[in-house]
C-alpha cells in the first residue's frame, strides 16, 4: 500500500511538472537597431521542486524570471506558490566573448551584464498565475510579460514576436532581431 501511494504521487509530481512547464529551452535575442537583448524560455530545476520561466516585457524590454515552487495539497493535489523577479531596467547591450581552450580551440559565447544579485523580487503569488495578471516591473504594464511558448500570437506561432512567415521582429521598436543561442535543456 505505502509503495503504491509513492508511485501515484511520484507520477503526479511528474504529470505536474509536464503540465504547467512544457517549457524547457532558452532562447536569447537581440535588435540591433534599438538596441535590446533579452533571454526567454524556461526550466525545471531538478534537485528541488521548483521551475523557472523566463519572460520579457514586450511594453519595455525588462527581463522577468518567475519561479514557480511545487507543492501538494491535503488531496495530493499540485499546489505550491510563485515568485516573480526582474531587472531593474531592459538590457541594452551584451557582450560577446570568447575562451581558449585546450589543444588551440576556442568557445564563444555571451556574456550577460548582471548577475544573480541583480534580480529584484516584486511579487509572491498563490499557485501559477496567469501571464495576462504579470504585472510589469518597470514600465507597470499588466499582461505584457511573454515567454518562448506563452501565449501564442495571432497567427499560432511563438514566442508572441514571430510573424505569419516566421520572421522575428523586436518586441519594442519591430526592427529584425536575432536569435544569439538557443539552448534545449533536458
Amino acid at each position: 500500500m505505502t509503495f503504491t501511494a509513492a508511485i501515484i504521487v511520484r507520477w503526479s509530481w511528474w504529470w505536474g511538472e509536464i503540465k504547467t512547464n512544457r517549457n524547457t529551452s532558452m532562447e536569447a535575442f537581440f535588435c540591433k537597431q534599438c538596441p535590446l537583448a533579452f533571454e526567454i524560455g524556461g526550466f525545471i530545476h531538478w534537485n528541488r521542486p521548483c521551475s523557472t520561466d523566463r519572460l520579457v516585457c514586450v511594453a519595455c524590454g525588462t527581463m522577468h524570471m518567475l519561479d514557480f515552487h511545487r507543492d501538494f495539497d491535503v488531496r495530493g493535489r499540485l499546489a505550491g506558490n510563485s515568485e516573480l523577479f526582474a531587472l531593474p531596467s531592459p538590457i541594452r547591450q551584451i557582450d560577446k566573448t570568447t575562451s581558449n581552450l585546450e589543444n588551440d580551440r576556442s568557445l564563444t559565447g555571451y556574456k550577460w551584464p548582471f548577475t544573480g544579485k541583480d534580480w529584484i523580487k516584486t511579487c509572491d503569488f498563490q499557485d501559477y498565475p496567469a501571464f495576462e495578471s504579470l504585472p510589469c516591473h518597470h514600465c507597470k504594464a499588466q499582461g505584457k510579460l511573454v515567454s518562448r511558448e506563452r501565449p501564442e500570437n495571432e497567427f499560432g506561432k511563438w514566442p508572441i514576436f514571430r510573424d505569419k512567415n516566421g520572421e522575428l521582429h523586436c518586441p519594442i521598436c519591430e526592427g529584425p532581431l536575432e536569435s544569439l543561442y538557443y539552448i534545449l535543456i533536458n
